[in-house]
């Protein structure tokens, strides 16, 4: 199993995260060298950039609270026959597929090894079973026993309020906009330097 997870970030997880490190690597010089040259016109660029968007308006029309109980519970038996078809439908579809064979044929398509593959294909293989399981068990409890899935629906449906969670990310924070204007070339340099020191440990890492 830990093999198995070594292969997965090995394969499918770091390259992707090493090319994104090199974009912002350089993204970072740029911005460094433009700060050492052009400040200028950098802080004119930002300035247009910089337009504050309140997360709590965005989501307000999220905060609004629909009861669909009544609509459910009219129509339960007609509900629980359909997910129980379609979890069913599912899992017939997901287990009479040939792990290893797609795996193969991934991996040769892409040029990955197929271990990382087939370990991933078969933990989704898990992980989709379990899930239409619990669908299908779910639609016999609302066609059966309604009352049992309404006291398990308002226990779960706790509501959570998301503009309270955002309210503090809702505060323009601008403090170290306001460092690097008051030193422009040296926050500048530091950025350049660091981005290219960034660049070339991680073209160490890829050859």
């Amino acid at each position: 199993m830990l093999a198995q997870w070594k292969t997965f970030l090995s394969l499918l997880v770091m390259p992707p995260f090493l090319v994104f490190l090199l974009v912002v690597g350089a993204a970072g010089v740029m911005l460094g060298l433009s700060l050492l040259l052009r400040s200028k016109l950098v802080w004119r660029i930002a300035g247009t950039l910089n337009r504050w968007i309140s997360f709590r308006r965005l989501l307000r029309p999220l905060e609004v609270s629909y009861d669909s109980w009544a609509v459910i519970e009219r129509n339960r038996r007609l509900l629980a026959l359909g997910m129980t078809v379609a979890a069913a439908y599912t899992l017939y579809v997901l287990w009479s597929v040939d792990i290893k064979l797609t795996a193969y044929a991934m991996s040769k398509r892409w040029g990955i090894n197929p271990v990382g593959i087939d370990w991933l294909l078969r933990s989704f293989l898990v992980f989709m079973t379990g899930g239409n399981l619990i669908a299908i068990l779910a639609g016999w409890v609302l066609a059966l026993q309604p009352a049992w899935f309404a006291q398990f629906d308002k226990r779960a449906s706790r509501w959570i309020s998301t503009r309270k969670l955002f309210r503090s990310a809702d505060a323009m924070n601008s403090s170290f906009d306001r460092i690097v204007a008051a030193w422009p070339r040296a926050a500048g340099g530091l950025i350049a330097l660091f981005s290219i020191v960034e660049i070339v440990c991680v073209v160490r890492v890829l050859r």
